[in-house]
């Protein structure tokens, strides 16, 4: 079930990568804030030559950021924008980026049925995570301790892996689902870890949130959301967490008693939502829609905050930089965009 170091299979191929600024990169941004985030401008355009860029992840200290398109790992200098390293190993389309807040190890989650971990220091690759070869992985998170993975399957499953042994712990079911047709009608796209190490929630397309004790595998479910949903993610509060769903909105819920507060909606013709991402102080939530807009919504108010244009594809991944500066936004349309507020704004 486990690759060890990858030699030939992942390697760092040379980078050939389009740079590509609007402007020169500013020397200093400040912290997007409820108060500022009017003012969030696109401050860098980092296109690949990858057709689909559908993962986007920024490292625990800000100085990188990784995006994942149909094969390759690329990975950005976060300051410049300007290309390092492509890392070369999956086979199909990666979804899913995390990276680990204990090791530093990224983590990539394809659909050629494996997740890879990779030493973005060494720009190489030192696990696979093989969940098999039917076994397409469209969703992926560290636990908040680095010592375990949780892979969203797109059978609906969430294989749970340990990475210090690098062994599957266990495999996390669910009910049994109603399909409702559809190419993945039980999809896992998104999972993630409460910041207490203690639950974790997944989404299952056939309209179920499920809320688990990764310890035992018992799970509850939240059922019936008003549409499918896709990924979500904790806030780092940890006093709730978010999800997108297939009418475009983004809908909060309580992380303790897993009931409904509140949801998000502007933009009808917008398409669905899918890209995620909560500031580093929980007061802002950004989401990525179908038709290529960005928005930035107060978590408080649901006041939509900022609307950001400037992709021309569906925005997949989107990821804040831990110091709270910059919002990353990986996009179909082949390129991730840097968002910040300059200092003179």
């Amino acid at each position: 079930m486990i690759g060890g170091p990858l030699g030939s299979l992942a390697a760092c191929g040379p980078d050939s990568a389009i740079h590509k600024t609007p402007t020169p990169l500013p020397a200093q941004l400040r912290r997007i804030t409820p108060g500022n985030a009017r003012t969030i401008t696109q401050i860098a355009m980092l296109q690949s030559m990858d057709r689909f860029l559908r993962g986007a992840a920024v490292s625990p200290d800000g100085r990188v950021i990784a995006t994942g398109g149909t094969t390759d790992v690329r990975l950005w200098d976060a300051g410049t924008g300007a290309p390092r390293k492509k890392l070369v190993g999956h086979t199909d389309q990666i979804y899913g980026m995390a990276w680990s807040p204990a090791s530093g190890l990224l983590a990539s989650a394809s659909f050629d049925g494996t997740v890879r971990l990779w030493d973005a220091q060494r720009d190489q690759a030192v696990q696979t995570l093989n969940c098999g070869s039917t076994m397409s992985v469209i969703s992926v998170a560290w636990s908040p301790d680095g010592r375990q993975i949780a892979c969203g399957m797109r059978d609906g499953r969430v294989f749970l892996w340990d990475t210090m042994t690098a062994t599957q712990r266990t495999v996390l079911s669910g009910p049994t689902g109603h399909s409702e047709g559809g190419r993945y009608p039980f999809a896992a796209w998104g999972v993630a870890w409460a910041p207490d190490g203690n639950r974790l929630v997944s989404t299952r397309y056939d309209d179920l949130l499920l809320l688990w004790n990764p310890s035992s595998g018992d799970s509850s479910a939240i059922p019936k959301t008003d549409s499918q949903p896709n990924t979500v993610a904790w806030a780092p509060s940890g006093q709730v967490f978010a999800m997108t769903d297939d009418e475009g909105k983004v809908i909060l819920w309580d992380g303790a008693s897993a009931q409904r507060r509140a949801a998000f909606t502007s933009h009808a013709d917008g398409g669905w939502s899918y890209g995620l991402a909560w500031s580093p102080d929980s007061a802002m939530v950004a989401s990525g829609r179908e038709s290529g807009i960005l928005q930035v919504w107060d978590a408080q108010t649901g006041h939509e905050l900022a609307l950001l244009q400037g992709h021309t594809g569906p925005v997949w991944g989107l990821a804040w930089s831990p110091d709270g500066l910059r919002l990353v936004s990986a996009s179909d349309d082949g390129t991730a965009r840097i968002w910040g507020v300059l200092l003179t704004s």
